[in-house]
Parts: structure tokens; C-alpha cells; sequence
């Protein structure tokens, strides 16, 4: 891994190469892009790029000075034309991490993906925080391990903080199809053991509800609840819902349901919970609190 750090701006950092594809947009490199790779200073940097290509060092810099307004956006996207690889661009804050998103999105063939901060503040102990945020944080995962991000784009708290362990997303995801065979209570089960309340009404994300047959879960990375109708145990419907009007949206043929938390609440996953908590120096007191009120929101 190499970094490339324009004067005034975070590291680029560019990783080893995946298995990638274009997006569906005809790959054509916006001509200000190769007005840039022709300049004798990206020959320079081109050179030095693939010196640090070859000398498979960890750690190494080159820093470019004299870049303003979108220049570092357009120099971005000429050296991911150029190295051919995922790259991760670190921004100062989120305001900024959102601005090169969207300047990517006008100039880039590129699949670029925003990855967001918690936006919680350090040393304040949440079992749970944002959950919108988390939701795209997990759905944001989930693309780039399935190789589907060109360019992944998040500010300096955002590539700091501790994401869900990338196990813990994989074993607890799932997948329900039209036509499936499903267990309700296992589906219920899964759902509270991956940090979803159990409601009589779901009203926000994070929330599932099961009526009879029905089963209504808002994964945090959703626009919209899912609607999942059985029966028997034989899944024959699922459509997205408008949570106000309660009517249908949309009728779909699948969802993927992500983790509502960072961790999986399954017994064995408890255990290990307290133990952390207790090398953490939490007072016993104070862990009893956590746990009767996790264990509330699967009840």
C-alpha cells in the first residue's frame, strides 16, 4: 500500500488490486482528466507511482504541492485511471468526504461509494448509535467485499472508527426470497440476536414486528420497511412500505437483511460482551445495566 498525499489534502490510499468491474456507464475518461495525465508533472508522479508499485513498501508517501479548488478531485481520478486499482480517499471531515463524492460522481466511469462517520462522540459508551448511519456503514461493507467499489470515499473519523466484524456482517446477513422456506420463529430469533427491537408497530429502523403471517422488519440501511408475508411457512410476498400511510411501495422478489448492530446478541457473543466490558473497567453495576437493557430491546 502506498499513500499519496496532495499538499492540504488527507492520504490517498490505494490497495492491493480485486477483482473489479466498470459500472454500466461507457467507460470514457473525462478529457480534463487527460489533460492531466499528459502534464510533465504526472509523467513524474506516474514514474514514482509505479516505483512504490514495485518496491511493495508499506507506508510510502509522495506528496504533490499547488492543488486547488476540484484539481485534487480530477488528479484522483487520472491516477485511478492510471494504477488500475480500488482506491480509499480520506477527507478531512464529512462535509468534505461528501463534496468528492459527488464531484467523483460528474467526472468518474468509476463505482464510488460514501462511506459515512458515526457522528457519536469518542468515550460516550452507546450500545447503539445512529442507526441509519450504521446501516449504510454495513451496506457500504458489503459492496466493497463483494469487489463492488472503485473508488470508496469517507472523511478521517469515518476511516478511524471500528466497523462490525467483517465475520459477524457475513454470518448474520440473510437473505429471504419469494418462494423461500422459512422457520418464523427462527427468522424472529435471527433478527433479535443481529440488534432488531421487537415492536407491536415498527415506526423506525431497527424495528421488526411480526402479526400472524406477517412480518414487518425496517433494516437501518432500507429507505423503506419490508413487508414479508407467509404462508404456511412459504414466504408468497414481499413488498417495501411507506411507514406513515402503511401502503405498499414497491412488490420485490428478495431482501438482504444486514445486522441492526455492531454485534451478534447470541449467547456465546453475551459472554464474550461482559468479558470485554470488564477488561474495559466497567463496574459490575454498570454492566448488569447494559445487559437488562439489551436484553429489554429483544423482548
Amino acid at each position: 500500500m502506498y499513500r499519496i498525499a496532495p499538499f492540504g489534502w488527507p492520504p490517498i490510499q490505494c490497495h492491493k488490486k480485486m477483482n473489479t468491474n466498470h459500472s454500466n456507464r461507457s467507460i470514457v475518461t473525462h478529457p480534463l482528466v487527460e489533460s492531466v495525465q499528459r502534464t510533465t508533472g504526472f509523467g513524474a508522479l506516474r514514474s514514482a507511482l509505479d516505483r512504490g508499485k514495485g518496491a511493495q513498501t508499506s507506508g510510502s508517501r509522495i506528496h504533490l504541492t499547488g492543488l486547488r479548488g476540484v484539481a485534487p478531485v480530477f488528479l484522483l481520478e487520472a491516477i485511478r485511471d492510471r494504477v488500475g486499482r480500488p482506491v480509499v480517499v480520506v477527507c478531512p471531515d464529512q462535509e468534505g468526504a461528501e463534496d468528492v463524492y459527488s464531484d467523483l460522481g460528474t467526472i468518474s466511469t468509476a463505482r464510488t461509494l460514501l462511506f459515512p462517520e458515526h457522528g457519536i462522540f469518542p468515550h460516550r459508551h452507546e450500545a447503539r448509535e445512529n442507526l441509519a448511519v450504521r446501516g449504510d456503514r454495513n451496506e457500504a461493507l458489503l459492496r466493497i467485499l463483494g469487489g463492488k467499489a472503485d473508488v470508496v470515499v469517507t472523511s478521517l473519523l469515518g476511516f478511524l472508527e471500528k466497523t462490525i466484524r467483517i465475520e459477524t456482517l457475513r454470518a448474520n446477513r440473510m437473505t429471504v426470497c419469494v418462494r423461500d422456506t422459512i422457520d418464523l420463529e427462527e427468522l424472529r430469533e435471527h433478527l433479535v440476536n443481529s440488534g432488531y427491537d421487537v415492536v407491536p408497530t415498527v415506526e423506525e429502523a431497527g424495528q421488526f414486528a411480526v402479526r400472524g403471517s406477517i412480518v414487518d422488519v425496517f433494516d437501518p440501511a432500507w429507505d423503506h420497511p419490508a413487508r414479508v408475508e407467509l404462508f404456511d411457512d412459504e414466504v408468497v410476498s414481499i413488498r417495501t412500505f411507506d411507514l406513515d400511510s402503511q401502503r405498499s411501495v414497491e412488490t420485490i422478489e428478495s431482501v438482504t437483511i444486514l445486522p441492526a448492530a455492531s454485534v451478534s446478541l447470541d449467547d456465546e457473543s453475551s459472554v464474550d460482551f461482559r468479558a470485554h466490558l470488564e477488561s474495559a473497567g466497567f463496574e459490575p453495576q454498570q454492566i448488569d445495566q447494559i445487559e437488562a437493557e439489551i436484553s429489554h430491546s429483544q423482548h
